[in-house]
């Protein structure tokens, strides 16, 4: 069995650069409490890279002790999640592709051995940690490019209407979403986030005679 607890950098530290705030105490605090009987205890982490210098010691200390096992007996495995990284990770991929590569011939290494040379202040936190062997792997989120999207809105049409996806109305929604950069629009913004707000947004439309289509085009405009 396992437990499995998450903790948001800035919801639940609001207030990190309040000296009069020991935030270091209490991570270890809610991490040791939350330790089970289960044989694997995992903690993610979000937003690491909002986290400030007292809470990158705290896990530093924190993730030494859990190596040597010196603050439980179970198995802990502790998930970072962050965008740091992303402007490497977009760039190396985009360069891939406008060279006429694929998303299937970008290799991990390739793409970590960039990261991990790098001076880049936005890497710091992960540097540190990794540095000293408290960080074992790093799992890169590629940017979607517009046929993942277009498979993911299949897929949400098919779930929600039970019925093939009609390419027209795929190409509608692609058109309600944004892609980057701007001389080669490929890569989503939000990768897949919005698709199923947009996918009910066009069906409403298209159900009502597009007059809701219509308008929140003017809508849209309108604020920009």
């Amino acid at each position: 069995m396992r437990t499995v607890h998450r903790i948001i950098i800035p919801h639940h530290f609001p207030r990190m650069n309040d000296p009069n705030v020991n935030y270091k105490r209490d991570l270890e605090k809610w991490m040791k409490g939350n330790f089970s009987t289960c044989s694997i205890n995992l903690f993610v982490l979000d937003e690491v890279d909002k986290a400030s210098h007292e809470i990158i010691d705290a896990l530093e200390e924190l993730f030494g002790r859990f190596r040597n096992a010196t603050l439980t007996s179970s198995r802990v495995i502790v998930l970072l999640l962050s965008n740091t990284g992303s402007r490497y990770i977009n760039n190396y991929v985009h360069d891939v592709i406008q060279d006429g590569g694929t998303w299937e011939s970008i290799t991990h290494d390739s793409i970590i051995s960039d990261i991990e040379t790098s001076s880049d202040n936005e890497l710091k936190w992960y540097l540190s940690l990794h540095k000293k062997g408290l960080i074992h792997d790093i799992v890169p989120f590629l940017p979607l490019g517009k046929k993942h999207v277009a498979k993911c809105i299949e897929k949400d049409i098919e779930e929600k209407h039970e019925t093939c996806a009609n390419p027209d109305v795929v190409a509608q929604v692609m058109d309600e979403l944004t892609f980057f950069p701007t001389e080669n629009p490929y890569f989503s913004r939000s990768g897949c986030r919005e698709v199923g707000f947009k996918v009910d947004l066009v069906i409403n439309a298209i159900e009502s005679g597009h007059t809701k289509m219509a308008m929140y085009r003017r809508e849209k405009h309108s604020h920009e």
